[in-house]
């Protein structure tokens, strides 16, 4: 099955409009991803989660995008992917020096980047916060002049620190996160910061040290946007499965909070690198647990 790259309308949230609007796809191998999973495991998962997130020859897709909220006052963005013409070679190579229609796609759901009112990070990584700027000739500027860009400070901190002993932590402090604080859009928040009664975070430390979810609803919430706690929904049917992307020990269990936190509930979950519909909802199975993706009841 192809993939579309198109910008997609894939759930309301209270007064919210939630779009995913895509950067890249890159398709992983399974058993590279999650090495030591039984034989019958994949074949479960491909009976759940075929071929809304498999490819037609068996691989996960994983997907690089931004969520956005849009109101009829507001727009808000979650995570913003990689961003264009950025040196990363000594990370994933897929990021390195992208060229992509990024800021087309998100026109074309009527968004221009001086309408962002908000954007909001899970997390600093690589592919989180790249769109936070853009190349304007010899440097990099603002690419959502407007917006508050809200970071965790703790996380905020752990990345600066970072900054000064790796080489790729300082080129993404130099070319994404520099340039917003400079020009002063920079807010540092606590991890469990509330900003009204429809949003707030929610610790999901591990997967990088401050780590946070991103609750949508008013009242009880009805999505929750949990960045890297997993990278793909097959995590959810062997979510204590070692791989080279989970990060550190309490990523995992992070994981299994997570999944026991929103399992048999009408929460929607939405990942970070998961492809469209991007959500579904985690439900109890006689082998543990399952994900129904949006669309499939």
């Amino acid at each position: 099955m192809a993939v579309s790259m198109e910008s997609k309308l894939v759930a309301t949230i209270g007064e919210f409009e939630l779009f995913q609007v895509p950067e890249i796809v890159i398709a992983t191998s399974v058993r590279w991803f999650l090495a030591d999973i039984p034989e019958e495991v994949i074949v479960e998962a491909r009976a759940a989660l075929d071929p809304v997130f498999f490819d037609e020859n068996g691989r996960l897709i994983q997907s690089v995008h931004t969520y956005v909220l849009k109101s009829a006052d507001r727009v808000i963005l979650i995570d913003t992917g990689v961003g264009n013409q950025k040196s990363r070679a000594g990370g994933i190579p897929a990021f390195d020096m992208l060229d992509t229609p990024f800021l087309s796609r998100l026109s074309d759901i009527g968004v221009s980047p001086e309408d962002v009112d908000v954007v909001l990070c899970t997390h600093m990584h690589v592919d989180h916060l790249g769109w936070d700027t853009y190349r304007d000739g010899d440097g990099w500027v603002a690419t959502f002049p407007n917006a508050r860009h809200v970071f965790v400070e703790a996380e905020y901190e752990a990345f600066m620190a970072s900054a000064e002993r790796d080489a790729g932590a300082k080129l993404i402090r130099e070319d994404t996160v520099d340039p917003i604080v400079s020009a002063g859009l920079v807010d540092l928040v606590a991890a469990g910061h509330v900003f009204d009664e429809a949003m707030r975070l929610e610790p999901s430390h591990g997967h990088s040290p401050a780590h946070v979810n991103i609750i949508g609803g008013s009242g009880e919430p009805t999505a929750v946007f949990i960045g890297d706690v997993m990278l793909n929904p097959i995590q959810v049917l062997v979510p204590g499965a070692v791989s080279p992307l989970n990060g550190p020990e309490e990523a995992t269990a992070t994981r299994m909070e997570v999944i026991r936190r929103y399992a048999d509930t009408d929460v929607m979950v939405f990942g970070a690198h998961f492809s469209a519909p991007c959500g579904g909802y985690i439900r109890s199975a006689a082998s543990g647990y399952t994900f129904t993706p949006l669309g499939d009841g």
